[in-house]
């Protein structure tokens, strides 16, 4: 026991009560510049260490280090308290000792039965508490004690605050108890890793996160218990910031009178898990919930799976610049993902804005490059003013891709640029983002360099990419646009832009001229072939393309037409549509791409013929002539004895045709044969309603007359006696004759005097 000493060092020694009997290893009181240091405590039923402080009318316990030293299977293995009232500490340190297997506590503070005195100096730092079966500290007095930096055992922050009574400020914590330096006395905490928790007392101003921070090594990790943190964060060493439960969990509310919650002034920070908030803020500053700035530039930051939200009143007035979720300037290589940001506003009327995300430079040198912005959900993001957007590109940027996050209810803009301070940019990219509902436009770009604009969904925006007149894009490919008020694009640049394979919220294209089903757009484009659904992210393999040559091979009216178009490119089977125009009356198109009826009118045709997949389609224009249907009808003889005429002519559908049949003397039609079908004889013969050629083939027979001659008187006459003669013709075939005559001689020696005719 050691009372009243000064500058004495108790180092090396094993205190023993193996025996038992209830003793102290060490005691000491009214000391200063006191250190024990690796010294073996095991075995003591009652105290292995005590210290007692005394009144401040006599000499305090100050300078005191109890470090080093190993405290093995004791009751209680170090205790603090007082044997006066008012007893009180000065700096008393404890640090990288072993408590280790003890069946009593770690360390105890207790005043006893006096007036507890000060304990503010006491600092229980950097040891290994490991097998306790009651606390590894318990603090009796009403004030704190700071006891952070230690290992409790485990890294569980429940398991952790029931290792420690009430008044024990526990946060950070070791997260393992691996000894980095085994061969020297002692223990030596492994600082690369630290876990904090809100639910522990605090000991001094600097807050429980910041406290990790501070603490912890470069290129460590502080991992935050849920719980709400009430307090700004500066982090400002290579580290990452991390919860263990999540966003949901673990917040970090911001000070009333401090304009940036998280402010990241280091390079090689991730910053992950956390909700931001700083509602109650008031000020008129640039209000921002995590900032990336410093000068010189810092790089590779990423920030991901976290909730920004309320950065300021949101009725806040004045204001000087605005208020932004993520505010990220004069830096290079940072990752900006999977955190959602919301209601960013504030209510001051002038040339203020509120984004979402912010991306800006400071002139030549200081540019913001390689800022990658993806997979964030942003929404809820106005002020008064109209330059509100959901992430924001200010100027002197460089290699900035926003891509694959949803935007929507932003104010004017999903994704704006600037180019305010006339400064450097290089390619910007836009890609895969949903951006619903921005007023002016979805994505609006005023660079001019070969920004790649892809994949996009522009949703109920008032244009859904708005190229400025100073702006440029290298690809529009890939865009779905969806109830867009004004157009789809619009392209207000001298450049003519790739917006093939957009789809146009109809399965046939865009809306232009005449052309009626989709979006619209302004300006130079080239959209062809184009989407007949929303993209669903992976590029179509080729063009489609319908390759059937025009003009088609040319039909008759009233007669059967069909021909079978064909397209290449895409993925087979194709559905065909009529685009524009009108097909002839009777013909129709099928799905499988057919064209075929019987056209009712001979004319010359254009239409449209769209062929798609499941994809995309493209159309092509047609040609088609439909002439009036003419048909041969021929007429032969077959036999001789006689003529047709004409021989051949040519008659309209539906007209009429008629041959004249001409026998010769003698001889009569003995038949008419039509097309293989016998037909009645008739002369002239006539073919009504022609619909088809005609084969007319007519054969001739000799005619079947007869004729007879009677004398009256008959036989013998006399000189001078009138013999009458009648002649007869006779018709013995089933068919009129016409055109027959009888001719016969007088004879010899005798006149003619009369005749009749009957």
């Amino acid at each position: 026991y050691v009372d009243g000493c000064d500058h004495l060092t108790v180092n090396g020694n094993t205190f023993s009560d193996a025996g038992g009997g209830g003793t102290w290893g060490l005691g000491a009181q009214q000391c200063t510049d006191l250190r024990v240091e690796e010294n073996l405590f095991r075995d003591f039923d009652d105290l292995a260490l005590i210290l007692q402080a005394s009144s401040a009318s006599h000499q305090p316990l100050d300078d005191i280090f109890i470090r080093r030293n190993t405290f093995e299977d004791n009751a209680t293995n170090l205790k603090l308290t007082q044997y006066e009232n008012a007893g009180g500490f000065g700096d008393l340190s404890i640090s990288n000792n072993f408590f280790q297997g003890n069946y009593g506590t770690g360390v105890l503070l207790d005043p006893g039965s006096f007036t507890p005195g000060s304990i503010a100096g006491v600092n229980i730092w950097n040891n290994s508490f490991a097998g306790g079966s009651v606390l590894s500290a318990d603090n009796r007095y009403s004030s704190p004690v700071n006891a952070g930096g230690n290992w409790w055992g485990g890294s569980d922050p429940s398991a952790v605050a029931a290792q420690v009574s009430a008044n024990v400020d526990y946060s950070p914590w070791l997260a393992s108890g691996t000894d980095i330096d085994p061969g020297a006395p002692g223990f030596e905490g492994d600082f690369s890793s630290l876990w904090v928790d809100d639910d522990s007392p605090r000991v001094g101003t600097v807050t429980a996160i910041q406290e990790g921070i501070n603490a912890v090594l470069s290129g460590g990790t502080v991992t935050a218990a849920p719980g709400n943190y009430g307090e700004q964060v500066f982090v400002n060493k290579p580290v990452t910031v991390t919860s263990s439960s999540g966003a949901a969990v673990t917040v970090i509310d911001g000070p009333d009178d401090w304009p940036y919650v998280v402010r990241i002034q280091s390079s090689n920070v991730v910053f992950n898990g956390f909700t931001v908030t700083n509602p109650a803020y008031l000020g008129g500053s640039d209000a921002s919930g995590i900032i990336v700035t410093e000068n010189p530039a810092i790089s590779n930051v990423r920030i991901s799976n976290n909730v920004v939200h309320d950065i300021g009143s949101l009725t806040r007035s004045p204001v000087v610049y605005g208020s932004v979720g993520i505010n990220i300037g004069q830096c290079s290589n940072i990752e900006v993902d999977h955190n959602e940001i919301y209601n960013i506003k504030h209510g001051h009327v002038g040339d203020t804005w509120a984004q979402g995300i912010s991306i800006w430079g400071n002139g030549p040198g200081r540019t913001a490059s390689n800022i990658n912005i993806h997979h964030n959900f942003i929404h809820d993001v106005s002020s008064p003013n109209n330059r509100d957007s959901g992430v924001g590109i200010q100027g002197d940027v460089s290699g900035i891709t926003v891509a694959d996050n949803i935007i929507q209810d932003t104010g004017e803009y999903g994704v704006d640029t600037w180019n305010d301070w006339a400064g450097a940019y290089s390619p910007t990219a836009v890609s895969g983002n949903t951006i619903r509902r921005a007023s002016i436009a979805g994505i609006n770009m005023v660079y001019d360099q070969p920004n790649p604009i892809t994949a996009n969904l522009l949703d109920g925006c008032g244009t859904g990419i708005l190229i400025a007149a100073t702006g440029g894009a290298s690809s529009l490919r890939f865009n779905s646009f969806t109830g867009n008020a004004i157009h789809a694009i619009d392209n207000r640049s001298a450049y003519t832009l790739d917006a093939s394979w957009c789809y146009w919220d109809s399965p046939h294209g865009p809306s232009y001229g005449a052309i009626s089903y989709g979006e619209t757009f302004s300006g130079d484009l080239t959209w062809r072939p184009y989407l007949n659904a929303v993209y669903g992210g992976t590029p179509p393999a080729t063009p489609i393309q319908v390759v059937t040559a025009s003009p088609l091979p040319g039909g008759k009216s009233n007669l059967p037409y069909s021909v079978t178009l064909e397209a290449d490119g895409g993925v087979a089977p194709y559905t065909w549509f009529l685009y524009a125009g009108d097909l002839p009356p009777g013909l129709s198109l099928s799905d499988d791409g057919v064209l075929s009826g019987t056209p009712t009118a001979s004319g010359s045709y254009t239409f449209y013929i769209e062929a798609g997949d499941s994809e995309q389609a493209d159309f092509k224009e047609f040609n088609l002539s439909i002439d009036v249907a003419q048909f041969t009808v021929e007429a032969s003889v077959s036999g001789g004895h006689g003529k047709v005429v004409p021989a051949s002519q040519s008659v309209p559908y539906g007209g009429s045709a008629s041959i004249d049949i001409q026998p010769d003397a003698g001889y009569r039609i003995a038949s008419i044969v039509d097309n293989g079908a016998e037909m009645p004889v008739a002369d002239p013969y006539v073919i009504e309603n022609v619909t088809s050629d005609h084969s007319v083939v007519v054969t001739f027979a000799p005619l079947r007359v007869g004729f007879e001659k009677t004398a009256s008187p008959s036989g013998e006459v006399v000189r001078g006696q009138v013999i009458t003669y009648t002649l007869r013709l006779t018709n013995n075939d089933a068919l009129p004759v016409s055109g027959a005559s009888i001719t016969d001689s007088i004879p010899a020696y005798t006149a003619y005097v009369s005749h009749s005719t009957t």
